[in-house]
């Protein structure tokens, strides 16, 4: 094996390596996103639920696509990674040569993928302000209902205060909160910087909800900006690792076919070889 062929091989073997560990790396984190705070998801998962992105598709569904679309990529790339690292060190052609399809495969799914990405988050900031809208009107306040509980968990999760900024202006005004027991209060004790999930309640008619400003409360910033900031830095994020992926997964696939090749190119030298000594010794063989 030439220089060309040993450097794909290191190349190779060390960036399996690296895929196992991310592979079961991501597994374990998908696992968790799954596992995550059953009280937040109880709380905050009917909110979501109500902001359809598609015949039959929630916000809420999305997330959960997300963890297991997680766990199987994980599970995907410990095993692809576990092949080629094999096939590289073993020199095994067919290992290699199963390894660069799985490759390219993977590389086309991640195109897909992204390309769905880009359409749902453009569908996503399009509708899920007036959706966020709708759900807020019937928003009571401080009580025990279930998508009341999900937008206090909303306020308190994302730092955030009804859809738009309330500094400039009243998403509460035409709530059912509005026409019962706000009063006073400009925002909701879920809103105060202070507030905490044992605390919240008891906020109600302080200094934060009827007079609320930068340092005590979240009314400067409302939940759809910081939701639309999330996806927007999700976003990003996920498209520039695929792009790295996806350079990186070109740089595997080439080294993988020049291995092949030199594998290929190795076993034919050594027939060769065999043949030109066998040749020779038929031909200083004493006929019998």
């Amino acid at each position: 094996m030439n220089i060309f062929g040993t450097a794909g091989m290191v190349f190779l073997i060390v960036l399996n390596i690296i895929f196992v560990i991310l592979g079961l790396g991501l597994i374990i984190a998908g696992g968790m996103l799954r596992e995550k705070s059953d009280t937040v998801n109880d709380k905050v998962l009917p909110l979501l639920n109500e902001i359809g992105i598609g015949p039959g598709f929630t916000m809420g569904d999305l997330l959960e696509a997300i963890a297991i679309l997680v766990i199987i990529i994980g599970i995907i790339a410990f095993t692809l990674s576990t092949i080629g690292g094999f096939g590289a060190c073993c020199k095994n052609r067919v290992l290699l040569i199963i390894y660069g399809i799985g490759v390219v495969l993977i590389g086309a799914a991640e195109i897909f993928v992204l390309k769905a990405w880009t359409d749902l988050k453009k569908e996503l900031n399009e509708t899920i302000k007036s959706t966020l809208l709708k759900l807020l009107k019937d928003y009571e306040g401080n009580t025990e209902d279930i998508l009341t509980i999900a937008w206090n968990f909303v306020f308190l999760l994302f730092d955030c205060c009804g859809v738009n900024a309330q500094s400039s202006v009243d998403d509460f005004s035409t709530t059912t909160w509005a026409s019962t027991t706000r009063g006073t209060d400009v925002i909701p004790g879920w809103c105060c910087k202070e507030a905490k999930i044992d605390t919240a309640s008891s906020l109600y008619g302080t200094n934060c909800t009827i007079t609320p400003t930068s340092s005590n409360s979240h009314y400067e910033t409302g939940c759809y900006t910081a939701i639309e900031k999330i996806l927007t830095t999700y976003s990003t994020t996920f498209i520039s690792i695929c792009t790295l992926i996806l350079l990186v997964e070109i740089l595997a696939v080439i080294s993988a076919i020049v291995m092949v090749i030199q594998i290929s190119n190795d076993v034919n030298s050594n027939r060769h070889k065999e043949g030109i000594v066998l040749h020779s010794i038929n031909k200083t063989s004493p006929n019998v």
